[in-house]
């Protein structure tokens, strides 16, 4: 019985640092007793002003100043780079410096690659700061993982969202021993505004499950350790 309580992790990551994700998720988060990720950027004008398909109108993203308080509830801050910019179209000194100047900010161990983008140059000047990096990849992961600078996920929108298929994804995780990364931009009962946006109701459903299967809920910091 001891084994079956000892398998498999869930980790629940939140990129962009939306004010909404601050206002709704750290509460939920805190009533499950769950620690999640953030994924933060150091200037949000550039998702503020977003004119990207996945956004339907302007979205606020809180200063990165304000999230750091949260680790003290077991929550993880993740360096997401300074602008939010495709890291595989710069180089040189302006790929360094989007990558170690939040890594001084947050004081970061993680990375998370803005809009996945990344190769084997990103990942070798990532690797100078950090401990781990999560991509956009799909699939699941070992603990630890074989590559830890190209971390996989499941990357949630209203489009591939239901409460089922996450509940399925994490009890496949449990009974395969293995870590399964779930990716959130916005939780927010309107899901008009954004692609990227999974309902509060839905997602406290899919928590109430992950509260119930005997599986652990940790941050990446805590699995890379």
């Amino acid at each position: 019985m001891k084994n079956l309580l000892d398998r498999g992790v869930v980790t629940l990551v939140f990129d962009d640092g939306y004010q909404k994700v601050y206002d709704t998720v750290l509460p939920i988060l805190k009533k499950h007793n769950m620690p999640g990720v953030f994924a933060i950027p150091l200037d949000g004008t550039k998702l503020e002003q977003s004119k990207h398909r996945f956004v339907k109108r302007q979205q606020v993203v809180r200063p990165w100043k304000d999230w750091i308080h949260i680790t003290s509830d077991g929550h993880e801050v993740a360096a997401h780079s300074v602008t939010h910019t495709n890291l595989t179209k710069i180089e040189g000194g302006q790929l360094e410096q989007e990558l170690a100047i939040p890594k001084e900010s947050l004081e970061a161990t993680t990375f998370v690659y803005p809009g996945g983008g990344h190769n084997d140059k990103v990942v070798e000047v990532t690797s100078k700061h950090y401990k781990a990096a999560r991509t956009v990849i799909r699939g699941f992961e070992t603990v630890p993982p074989k590559e830890p600078y190209r971390l996989r996920t499941f990357n949630y929108s209203r489009n591939n969202f239901s409460v089922w298929k996450a509940n399925l994804f994490a009890l496949w995780a449990w009974i395969t021993n293995k870590w399964l990364i779930e990716t959130y931009h916005m939780i927010d009962e309107d899901d008009s505004q954004m692609v990227h946006t999974v309902k509060p109701s839905e997602f406290k459903k899919h928590l109430s499950f992950l509260s119930w299967l005997p599986i652990k809920v940790k941050t990446i910091k805590q699995v890379t350790k």
